[in-house]
């Protein structure tokens, strides 16, 4: 899941939110797509695959709404390397740094089958998101 405004806009269906670009081409689209423009606030769930975003869902957001959160996911460990700080979550790579909140958690806590809910944004290349915020359960 990422909330952001759309940063460059081809069609409805092929856009980037905050740089990330975004494949909506099989998405519903909650309330229709009046108002999906160049610079409009949405919330896109779906996957990462080549660092595009295969939306699933799109919602056009109101100004008036929380900031944006960046990238959301949640689910459960498929892969660690502790070595290179990163494990995969739905085929998505997740990195995380000395910057990295472990919520109620710690790095130790991060193992094949454990579930886990993940905020972040995507890197620089685009192949992995980088955690802001670690949970893993309990």
């Amino acid at each position: 899941e990422i909330e952001g405004r759309i940063s460059a806009f081809v069609s409805q269906r092929s856009f980037a939110i905050d740089g990330l670009p975004v494949d909506a081409t099989n998405a519903s689209f909650v309330g229709g797509t009046a108002g999906l423009a160049l610079g409009a606030r949405v919330e896109v769930t779906g996957r990462i695959a080549g660092g595009v975003l295969l939306a699933q869902r799109v919602e056009l957001e109101d100004d008036d709404d929380d900031d944006a959160e960046g990238i959301e996911i949640q689910g459960g460990i498929e892969s660690v390397d502790a070595a290179l700080q990163q494990f995969t979550v739905r085929s998505t790579l997740i990195a995380w740094d000395a910057n990295t909140l472990f919520d109620s958690s710690r790095p130790s806590d991060i193992a094949v089958g454990r579930r886990v809910a993940v905020r972040g944004r995507l890197s620089a290349d685009g192949q992995s998101v980088v955690a802001s915020r670690i949970h893993v359960e309990s």
